[in-house]
């Protein structure tokens, strides 16, 4: 369905005008990147904080970005619903970046057909998804398996893995009734449901 749209829209294109366009790609694709590593690393720090902090019963006192942050228990029981916004946000980055990708391709397959695998070296990084990506001379089937390897584990095992221990975990020291605790709960399985079923969407209209 997404090739029938591209082929839609570059009806007609004049060579300048593609080139333009993926100029613009380019730079689009370079900032989506950039959001979608940024959410991958918040999101894994996130993560890893929270059970940092979860288990410790010191005053933990730490800087990040900058800022100075104290072991309150506000922090901890918000945490969860955090974490979950940043692997939401990191798949909606995540199914953009593909989208960027297929359009350059589709561009650079029909106004640039000499020029071939050089394409591989132009596109931005995938930060960690960019284990399997394909580049000049390696085995297509091989980078394939590894980045459905990768994929199942960041947008499935991962998160559902954190969100039911971090539930667990909040839900063990602050009770079922803790209305902080079950808001970041709750929160953070919306944010997981939502981010995979953006994910499975996006995927299915290819």
């Amino acid at each position: 369905m997404k090739k029938e749209y591209l082929e839609s829209d570059t009806e007609g294109l004049s060579p300048e005008d593609a080139d333009k366009i993926i100029e613009e790609l380019q730079e689009s694709w370079r900032e989506t990147s950039k959001a979608m590593n940024r959410a991958i690393v918040l999101y894994l720090i996130t993560a890893a904080l929270f059970e940092l902090l979860i288990g410790s019963k010191e005053d933990l006192r730490f800087s990040l970005a900058g800022l100075q942050f104290s072991n309150s228990t506000t922090l901890q029981r918000s945490l969860p619903a955090i974490a979950g916004y940043l692997y939401y946000d990191s798949v909606v980055q995540a199914c953009r970046w593909i989208d960027c990708q297929d359009a350059f391709d589709h561009l650079w397959e029909k106004f640039r057909p000499s020029l071939g695998n050089i394409a591989v070296l132009m596109k931005p990084s995938s930060g960690v998804l960019s284990i399997g990506q394909r580049h000049l001379g390696e085995s297509e089937k091989l980078g394939e398996a590894a980045q459905v390897v990768m994929a199942i584990t960041f947008a499935i095992i991962l998160p559902i893995a954190f969100c039911a221990q971090s539930s667990y975990l909040l839900i063990d020291k602050y009770g079922w009734l803790d209305p902080l605790s079950l808001a970041s709960i709750i929160l953070s399985i919306v944010f997981v449901l939502f981010g995979m079923l953006f994910g499975y969407v996006a995927r299915r209209n290819e």
